[in-house]
């Protein structure tokens, strides 16, 4: 206290308002809305720093659908040209894989020449034709038998596939539309019987 009694003295009053002022001048947690505090960027050690990845290849297994159509092609091609070694009997397998691909598979009961005249004169003739190469006399029999089959008419593997051609072109001018589309890599024929 000061020498002349009369109260606080001036070093106590500064005391006290800068007590009341460093009070007041905090702000309550409530008061102002929180900052988030700013991330301080870390030094990077060299040896901790990741190697670029390298760009990814193009993924296999998208081809895998290509490549089965491929071989299903690749697999009914191979058919194909079992079926022209085979002569008449090749072809009318060949018109058979057809009707398959058209959705007009025939019953299994129903004959060759039944099935081939359904499709004009070309089917009629190449049932006949597979008839007398599945039916007719085969070659090594008795010599009387082969001069027979050689003077009614010759089975020409030639003449076969060019009818089992038009037969053909007429089963899948019957196809629907999006049969026609899918016909050359259509797997159901190589599962038929």
């Amino acid at each position: 206290m000061s020498g002349n009694g009369s109260g606080p003295s001036a070093a106590s009053k500064r005391e006290v308002l800068n007590r009341l002022a460093s009070t007041t001048a905090k702000p309550t947690p409530t008061s102002l809305p929180s900052v988030p505090p700013l991330v301080q960027p870390t030094a990077v050690q060299p040896d901790a720093v990741a190697a670029p990845e390298a760009p990814k290849g193009f993924p296999l297994w998208a081809f895998a659908p290509v490549l089965l159509l491929i071989g299903v092609y690749l697999a009914r091609t191979s058919r194909r040209m079992r079926w022209r070694a085979a002569g008449p009997v090749g072809a009318w397998n060949e018109v058979l894989d057809s009707l398959v691909l058209a959705g007009l598979k025939p019953k299994p009961s129903r004959t060759v020449p039944d099935v081939g005249r359904e499709w004009g004169e070309a089917g009629a003739r190449l049932a006949v034709m597979v008839d007398q190469a599945a039916f007719g006399p085969r070659a090594g029999r008795a010599g009387e038998t082969q001069r027979a089959a050689s003077a009614s008419r010759p089975v020409q593997p030639e003449n076969s596939w060019r009818l089992a051609r038009q037969v053909r072109k007429a089963v899948r001018r019957k196809a629907s539309w999006w049969r026609k589309v899918v016909w050359a890599i259509d797997p159901r024929p190589l599962f038929r019987r």
